[in-house]
């Protein structure tokens, strides 16, 4: 597990000029998996796939998430059918159970997909 101090001193390094919510700050630090490790792993994965700096930020919470875990939700919504591009500005979807994401995705084609018969 992770420190604050630790943590702080990671966050500045790879996030000089962005501000992370305390939310976050203490989500990572309650996080049984985050380590000093893990984070920076999470952080270059997102980074390796288009997520900005400013995403990143905004959704820290992310880099208390185990790396497995981010990667292979980023992976299923590839499955999906979402461009790594979308993926990338919606990285908050990294982070959510995918099954309720599929859930979601899948009534929302299908809406589309009534909508565009009538």
């Amino acid at each position: 597990m992770v420190v604050k101090e630790s943590l702080e001193e990671i966050v500045r390094k790879l996030l000089p000029s962005r501000q992370i919510s305390p939310f976050s700050m203490e989500w990572i630090l309650s996080s049984p998996r985050a380590t000093e490790d893990s984070v920076g792993e999470v952080y270059g994965f997102l980074r390796s796939k288009g997520v900005t700096d400013d995403q990143i930020a905004l959704h820290a919470a992310l880099l208390g998430k185990d790396p497995e875990t981010v990667e292979s939700n980023y992976r299923g919504l590839l499955a999906l059918g979402l461009r790594p591009d979308k993926i990338a500005s919606r990285a908050e979807l990294l982070g959510r159970n995918p099954k309720t994401v599929e859930r979601n995705y899948q009534h929302h084609v299908g809406l589309l997909r009534q909508d565009w018969r009538d």
